[in-house]
């Protein structure tokens, strides 16, 4: 039988996992990038060593949004070129259990 002490620990880490925000699984993707160009999206999730997840790619502007899929290899770690279509200015990626990744399109002068 479960002590209270137990029962109310238990229930504590339960409430206190719901409440964290996911994991960045975005880690190396490109920080900025020039208007037309290429974003290196990098996901890892070891959990998901050796699927594709799908990673939506959103202007925070416009609402378009593209998707790009990324196979992870046997360790979780994939990563797929993706090209930031003309009049972007903000490429939101957002991927399974993670945080939201904001990469600002800035002009280069």
């Amino acid at each position: 039988m479960h002590s209270l002490l137990q029962i109310s620990t238990a229930a504590l880490l339960t409430s206190l996992a719901a409440t964290l925000p996911p994991p960045n699984r975005f880690a190396g993707t490109t920080e900025t990038v020039a208007p037309g160009g290429t974003i290196n999206i990098k996901f890892s999730d070891p959990s998901k060593g050796g699927q594709t997840v799908k990673v939506t790619a959103t202007d925070g502007v416009n609402d378009q949004s593209e998707d790009v899929f990324i196979t992870l290899d046997s360790s979780g770690n994939g990563s797929a070129p993706f090209q930031v279509p003309a009049g972007w200015t903000n490429a939101v990626l957002s991927g399974p259990a993670s945080q939201d990744m904001h990469v600002p399109v800035v002009p280069q002068s």
